[in-house]
């Protein structure tokens, strides 16, 4: 295949894997391809030179969603969950990843997300859970308190706080943030993840641009941990929510340890029952089987957000000087990842 060839099939690739809105007839053709084919045009598109900067592009941004397209991968995902069935999708994918990249899915994995391949921390002993963490409080508990100490003026008018019934997560619409949470939830767990969602809304609308995943995460963490700070409960609740950072900070240390067993899980599914144990059940937890990669995110994340705490970045007044602070942060955090080097033979 000579590089005209190769760069029309890569092509047709990248419309294929663009939203549906952005698609003609070609890509809609490009789309229907299954993941091996789209692997080999990557592959013959990686021999020229002058092609090797957008197929890194395309790897890096659609590898893990091209290996679950596979079709072992589809069988695996397919089966009731279970810890069995979890290390058959883990090999199916393992598998995939080497066939069509010649690499490790865990390597693209990380990459992907914008995280070092570096060794996790030790597996350690998972901290109790606490029922006051997910004690609701007063009915009327004011949730609308911490929108307010945590947005400042320039951006309160582009962040939508939508109650909703299912997991909390941010949208973009429209040059916005839609933050959807649990409103109704009035527990220290619902302001953590108040909290945690506000950090991604705040990101995007500072950074202006998409963020890698680890990065993101850790604007999300760093966000949430003022709610460690004792001074910002009162403005919250009062004495009805007395002890929320003390407690906030215990279960980070909780969500840390278990993001830490769920990480070496993924790379040893085969350990699943000695590193779980009992403490998620007896099944699979549901970001292990939907939500490949993320805890290696949560770990890195976590650890960008201790590193800019200890350096003194804060989210209080005077809000310019916060948000020139932020913005930098995230975009130093964004340059890292993008030097990470590819795990790819080519």
């Amino acid at each position: 295949m000579n590089e005209l060839a190769a760069e029309l099939q890569l092509e047709r690739v990248l419309l294929g894997l663009r939203a549906p809105a952005e698609q003609d007839a070609g890509a809609a053709h490009a789309a229907g391809m299954p993941a091996p084919s789209i692997a080999r045009a990557v592959r013959q598109a990686a021999a020229f030179a002058a092609l090797r900067p957008r197929v890194l592009e395309l790897v890096r941004g659609h590898a893990p969603a091209l290996i679950d397209r596979l079709a072992e991968v589809i069988a695996a995902r397919q089966a009731p969950p279970s810890r069995a069935a979890y290390c058959r999708l883990r090999a199916a994918q393992d598998a995939g990843a080497l066939a069509a990249f010649a690499t490790s899915w865990s390597q693209l994995t990380c990459w992907h997300i914008g995280a070092p391949q570096a060794p996790l921390p030790a597996p350690c002993p998972l901290p109790p859970a606490e029922e006051a963490f997910t004690l609701a409080r007063e009915p009327s508990w004011p949730w609308q308190h911490l929108v307010d100490s945590l947005l400042p003026a320039p951006l309160q008018g582009k962040v939508w706080v939508v109650a909703t019934d299912s997991r909390p997560v941010t949208r973009i619409v429209d040059d916005r943030a839609a933050v959807f949470v649990r409103t109704a939830q009035t527990s220290p767990r619902g302001c953590f993840e108040l909290a945690h969602e506000l950090g991604h809304a705040v990101a995007w609308l500072l950074h202006r641009r998409p963020l890698p995943r680890a990065v993101d995460e850790a604007a999300a963490a760093w966000m949430a941990r003022h709610l460690e700070e004792p001074a910002l409960w009162p403005a919250l609740g009062g004495a009805s929510l007395s002890g929320g950072a003390e407690l906030q900070a215990r279960q980070r240390l909780r969500r840390t340890a278990l993001a830490v067993a769920l990480a070496h899980t993924e790379q040893h599914p085969e350990l699943a029952d000695t590193l779980l144990g009992a403490a998620v059940g007896s099944g699979v937890p549901w970001a292990l089987w939907h939500d490949g990669g993320a805890q290696v995110a949560y770990l890195h994340a976590e650890q960008l957000a201790a590193q800019w705490w200890e350096l003194g970045l804060r989210w209080v007044p005077p809000w310019d000087a916060a948000m020139a602070s932020l913005t930098t942060a995230l975009a130093q955090a964004c340059r890292a990842a993008a030097a990470l080097p590819a795990p790819l033979p080519w």
